[in-house]
């Protein structure tokens, strides 16, 4: 039987992948060797699933404040609409009582003086 060289596998010779440095066979399906950077690799990907969550939840609690503020817009116009129809209302009835005061109070009205 031959000798099988260290780097070489049943299905072929190990190569090193360009992007985790890791030793794998040539038809990507055996890991051999782990390196450091995978390592390092998978551990940024916990990291970066934790954030997502983390990025999910402020999102919802965006939507919910925005739904808040919606809210809070709507009641404030409302609130305005009504205000102004009290100044309305004030300046009307001022109106009607500065006529009242312009009427000349001596005359009694009921007959002619001529």
């Amino acid at each position: 039987m031959p000798r099988v060289k260290k780097n070489e596998t049943v299905a072929g010779q190990a190569i090193t992948c360009p992007a985790c440095a890791s030793s794998v066979s040539s038809d990507g399906r055996v890991l051999h060797a782990k390196s450091g950077r995978l390592a390092q690799f998978e551990k940024d990907q916990e990291v970066l699933d934790t954030l997502e969550k983390m990025v999910k939840q402020l999102e919802l609690r965006e939507e919910e404040k925005d739904k808040q503020i919606l809210s809070l817009q709507l009641q404030l116009k409302e609130a305005n609409i009504r205000l102004e129809e009290k100044k309305n209302v004030v300046r009307e009835e001022q109106r009607g009582t500065r006529a009242a005061q312009k009427q000349p109070q001596g005359r009694e009205s009921g007959g002619d003086e001529w």
